[in-house]
This record gives C-alpha cells, structure tokens and sequence, in this order.
C-alpha cells in the first residue's frame, strides 16, 4: 500500500506532539532566581571588607628608628682617694679609701757561687807506747812516722807512763793518746790505720820500745779548690727573694680583689723576716733562703669610681640636650665611649690619702622617655612624622614605617607602635 504523504501535519497528530516536547523542556531546563549571583558578590566583597578590618585593628603596626644626637666630652678632674671617707663626696671630690694587705712566707734554694783553694793537713790520734821501762817518759812534740813513710807531729809535749808486769811477770807496756797532724797537706795523708815509729829514736834501744799505732784513718788532709757559700750569695739570694714575694704578693692583690683599683704607689713591703741554711764560708753547693714579707696597699671600689666618673660626665655634659617639640631630651653616656685614666699626683701613706689626675673622654646622646616620643607621634601620619623628628636638634636621623600602607595616622593604641631608640 502506498505510503501517504502529508504537507501539514494532522491536527490531532500535531498536538499530541507539541505537548511531548513541552513536557520534555521542562524536564531539562531549570530557572535559576533572578539576582543569585550578586548575593554571591556582595557576600565576598563583605569578607574582604571585614578581613582588611581586622587586620587593621588587629595586625596593624608603626616603627619608627630614632637615631639620636650625639656629641663628645673631654674633660680632665682631681680626686682623692681618702681611709678615712665613709661614702664618696661628689663636692668635695672625695672617694673612699680602703686598705688592702697580705702576707707571704717563702723559700727557695739558691747555688753557692764562692770558690778557694783549701789545703789543710790531715790530723788524727796515735797510741804511744813505753815499753822500754817502769819509768814514765817525757815526750816532747815529736815527728811520727808511719808505716808507709807518712810523716806526721804530734801537738804539744805529753808524759807517757812507764811499763807494768801482770800476776804472771808479763811486761804491760805504758801509753797515752797524743794528737797528731800531718807534715803537710794533701790528701795523701789521710791514710788508714797502721804503725808508727819516731825517727828522733833511730839507733838507740828505745826504738824498737816505744812506738806508735793508729786505730782509726787520719783524715781532714785536703789540697784542692772547693766551693763555698760566700757572703755575697747570701745577700743576692735575700735580695732577689724579697723582691721576688713583693711582686707576687702585689700580683696576689690585685688578682683576689678584682673589684677594687690599687694604687700602685700606695704599695709598702714590710719584711718580717729572713733565714739563711748557711753561714758564709760553709762548703756547700747550695743554701736556702726563706722570707717573711707582708704587704700593705690602699685601694678604691671600681663601683664607687666608675660612680665617680659618671657623675663627672652628667655634670659636663648638663644643659647640652633641652626640650624640643614637646619631649625632653637628656644627656646619657653611651657605654662604648666611656675612656678614662688616672696617674698618682701625690700620696701620703701616713694621712692614708692619695691625690688623683683623671683624664675622661665619654661620648653623650640625647635620651628620652618612649611615652614621650610615642605621644608626639599620635594623629601624625608617616610623613609628618619623619618630618616631626628631623626637624628636632636633638635626633640625627628618623625612619618612618606605617603597616599597612592604607594607614593615614597613628592611634593612641601605643601597642602598635614600637619605636627603636638606638643608644
């Protein structure tokens, strides 16, 4: 059957078609409200506003650098360090005074430095014996002779006692000890115990009968150079100890009483006492030396003179800063420039005073109190500000920084601001 063409769609047809196509529209197409996207706009532009807000109540800063006006003071002053002072006195330029003292024993052992030739004769004792008779014999000082040839006289005259007979008829010959010294000098003559005889006898029967003997070695015979203390040593070694303890004694002063300044020329050394191991003339490589010494100085507190010079400075540099703009500019001394010296013009250890020539170079700023400074700053903005302090004598140099950009002056809010005074 043929297919039937129509040019314009059934009316029937035709409605049934526009309805599922309208149905369908609807189904897929959804209407947004009118005006949703600018709720969306004015809510985020109202975060920003609020974020930029608190920010700036919360974040918000001004540093301000001041750096102030310097200048240098020269200047030169008298003080006396005074025993008697209780308290310093700015008028009257009196600083107290304070005694200082130690006392030190030492010892050291120093080298005999004296030479001479020593020649003695050797010297010892001899037994002599009378075995000749029953009679006592006279002896005058007499030449020995031992054994080995060695001469040696006796000192002075002595009576030996005759010969006796034991129970048994035995003959006990008599004797006495004499003191002997040798011929001469030297060494050779310390010679060991032996026999002696005495030439004057030779050829007569008293020879063989009164004789001699040793019990012990001779000694004391000496022909050589030795050392000895002389006086001398003894004098260096006492000089070179004292001076040696009053130095270390200065030095122990000032190293365990580092708060105080001691005046060198106030020093005094008193020597209480001084021993020397040896005599002069003693034959000994060495000797000791001890001494007793105790040292006495006068002293001030490095805190009462570093008051002292402060006090200097405040009073040559008052009237060199004022008051400028509404703030009060004060003179302070900057630490790092603070010099100071002093020499001894004269002292007198019994009055207990010494005068003092001091030399001060300080260095000055303008000093002034934050509250000051942050008060001239309310209801400026950065630029005045940094105009404000450039313009003041008193300042040498301002820099100016307001955060954030946006704002115009500074508050009363002294919490945001913080200002860095370079002293």
């Amino acid at each position: 059957m043929a297919k039937k063409i129509y040019d314009i769609i059934p009316p029937g047809k035709a409605g049934v078609k526009k309805e599922k196509i309208r149905s369908k529209v609807n189904e897929e197409i959804k209407v947004k409200p009118r005006g949703g996207k600018r709720k969306y706009i004015f809510a985020f532009l109202a975060i920003i506003f609020l974020a930029v807000v608190m920010a700036q109540l919360w974040f918000s800063d001004i540093k301000i650098s001041i750096k102030p006006a310097v200048k240098d003071i020269n200047f030169e002053m008298e003080a006396i360090a005074d025993l008697s002072a209780n308290q310093i006195d700015f008028g009257a330029r009196v600083i107290p005074g304070q005694i200082l003292q130690t006392q030190k024993v030492s010892s050291e052992n120093f080298l005999s430095t004296g030479k001479e030739m020593k020649q003695t004769k050797a010297k010892g004792v001899i037994r002599v014996y009378n075995g000749y008779s029953e009679a006592s014999r006279t002896l005058l000082k007499s030449r020995f002779v031992s054994a080995n040839g060695k001469l040696f006289w006796s000192l002075k005259t002595a009576v030996i006692p005759g010969a006796t007979y034991d129970s048994k008829g035995k003959l006990i010959p008599g004797y006495a000890d004499l003191n002997v010294e040798a011929a001469e000098v030297g060494e050779d003559y310390n010679i060991e115990a032996t026999t002696f005889a005495l030439p004057a006898l030779a050829g007569t029967p008293l020879y063989s009968s009164i004789y001699g003997k040793s019990f012990s070695s001779m000694s004391g015979g000496t022909n050589k150079e030795v050392i000895k203390v002389s006086s001398q040593d003894i004098d260096s070694a006492k000089e070179s100890l004292i001076k040696k303890v009053e130095q270390e004694n200065a030095v122990f002063l000032k190293s365990n009483f580092s708060d105080f300044i001691i005046l060198d020329g106030s020093l005094s050394h008193e020597v209480l006492g001084v021993k020397s191991s040896a005599e002069s003339n003693a034959e000994i490589d060495s000797f000791e030396i001890q001494v007793n010494i105790k040292t006495t100085g006068i002293a001030i507190s490095k805190n009462n003179f570093d008051a002292f010079i402060r006090n200097g400075v405040d009073s040559n540099a008052d009237g060199l800063f004022g008051e400028e703009g509404g703030i009060v500019f004060s003179p302070q001394i900057k630490e790092a420039g603070l010099e100071d010296s002093f020499t001894i013009k004269s002292i007198d250890l019994e009055k207990g005073r010494a005068v003092l020539d001091l030399k001060v170079n300080a260095v000055v700023f303008a000093n002034s109190d934050l509250s000051e400074l942050k008060r001239a700053v309310f209801g400026k903005s950065a630029k005045e500000t940094e105009l404000f302090f450039r313009g003041l004598d008193s300042v040498e140099m301002a820099n100016v920084k307001y955060w954030p950009f946006w704002i115009k002056t500074a508050s009363a809010d002294d919490c945001k601001m913080a200002i860095d005074f370079e002293k």
